[in-house]
């Protein structure tokens, strides 16, 4: 396509991006397996899912197949008044995940709606059942979505400052994922200011710099939270799928009352959002009182390709080619991860599950994601043949499942040449 610079400076915009970034920007014609290709046939290992939303790989054969299938049949239809079997079945399996709130499933088109969709529930849960909060609590550095509510319970940071007179009332507990938290101090504040759900990344917080935390360091402030009868909300946008070790991360915590899903529930192919929540909320808000009941909707709620899409994707993640897959990469990230943590120790090398992140050396004392490193690795990492998608100085892998041991060794390399060369001793 020619001039297509142009055209895109002149006609799109692009999220989280600066006019500068069309320079080296690429042009992808298609992907496959672990890769995208560009329009000159020049191949880009996707290090990042494609912003962590591939899990098995690009044009998955059986994906690609339940898409089709059910494209032919039903690809769309409005979800109130009717019900699909795509729908039907992805709700049940999506409820009988270890970790799961057990009740019922709405579903939205992405990780910042199936937020939006828990902030309003626990309001209205709260509201019925007349428990007097004026606020939400989350951690400190977190990233919810760009929903104004998700927005709200976000770091306030450079993408937030300009509309912090729109945001809903929201109280942050400082994140400290190896010390943990001072209980009693906590108890104390929520009987000041008892909060109608505290909302939280589970064991990794994801945009915020691939911040890892330990179970025993969250588990006791989940705990007493619940104990206190406040809400909780698993943002599991990101960390579903095995990126924390296990299918959901609250399997290794505690069961939430409400839970998020997007991201890779659809294998990277379809948008799709999906907010879990407890018999108990359900009840409350399915009031026969028509002024009591929950409304909230989406045009493309529950598309039935998506759903579709999303039921093959659990299908195959339970699989055992998957899972071992998967414990592949998991091991191999955390013997990377101990190597570069003797070699490097100021490089904070650290792995969960799926995922494995360092800190390359700053430029600047800002916002992390304004430094200016992250471009530059960026850039550094196409002219390698590699697609990253840096946090300001945090440079991280999530590769899709598929990757082979050269692949996965050609990004390690890159990692470890980019602390050698920022100087990381």
């Amino acid at each position: 396509m020619e001039n297509w610079k142009q055209i895109d400076a002149a006609f799109l915009r692009h999220p989280f991006s600066h006019p500068d970034d069309v320079k080296d920007m690429l042009f992808v014609v298609r992907a496959q397996g672990d890769s995208v290709f560009d329009d000159r046939g020049e191949r880009y290992l996707d290090a990042a899912a494609s912003w962590w939303v591939n899990l098995f790989g690009h044009g998955h054969p059986p994906l690609v197949q339940a898409l089709a299938q059910q494209s032919e049949t039903l690809a769309h239809v409005m979800f109130s008044g009717i019900t699909h079997r795509p729908a039907l079945e992805l709700a049940r399996d999506l409820i009988a995940l270890p970790g799961s709130p057990g009740g019922s499933v709405f579903f939205s088109d992405n990780g910042s709606t199936a937020i939006e969709v828990a902030m309003k529930l626990a309001w209205h849960y709260c509201k019925q059942n007349q428990v007097d909060s004026t606020c939400f609590w989350a951690f400190s550095g977190g990233y919810h979505g760009d929903t104004l509510g998700a927005m709200s319970a976000g770091e306030r940071d450079v993408f937030v400052q300009p509309y912090l007179h729109l945001l809903a009332p929201v109280h942050f507990l400082e994140y400290n994922p190896k010390e943990g938290y001072d209980l009693d101090c906590i108890r104390r504040r929520i009987q000041q200011e008892r909060p109608a759900a505290f909302l939280y990344e589970p064991l990794l917080q994801g945009a915020g710099g691939m911040r890892m935390q330990a179970p025993q360091a969250l588990l006791p402030l989940l705990k007493l939270l619940k104990e206190e009868g406040v809400l909780l909300i698993a943002d599991e946008v990101f960390t579903g799928f095995g990126r924390t070790g296990t299918t959901l991360a609250s399997e290794q915590l505690i069961q939430p009352d409400l839970l998020c899903l997007s991201k890779a529930l659809t294998g990277g192919f379809m948008p799709l959002g999906a907010t879990l929540m407890s018999q108990e909320i359900a009840a409350a808000t399915e009031q026969t009182d028509r002024n009591k009941r929950f409304y909230h909707g989406h045009s493309y709620t529950a598309n039935p390709m998506a759903c579709a899409l999303a039921l093959e994707t659990l299908r195959e993640w339970k699989s055992p080619t998957w899972q071992n897959a998967f414990e592949w990469l998991k091991q191999n990230h955390h013997a990377r991860a101990s190597e570069w943590k003797d070699r490097f120790p100021g490089s904070d090398a650290r792995s969960l599950g799926s995922v494995l992140a360092i800190n390359v050396p700053r430029k600047t004392s800002g916002y992390f994601y304004t430094d200016s490193i992250g471009r530059e690795m960026y850039v550094a990492g196409l002219k390698a043949g590699i697609l990253f998608r840096p946090l300001g100085n945090v440079l991280y892998t999530v590769p899709p499942l598929c990757i082979g041991a050269l692949e996965l060794e050609r990004i390690y390399g890159f990692m470890e040449n980019m602390l050698i060369q920022q100087g990381h001793t």
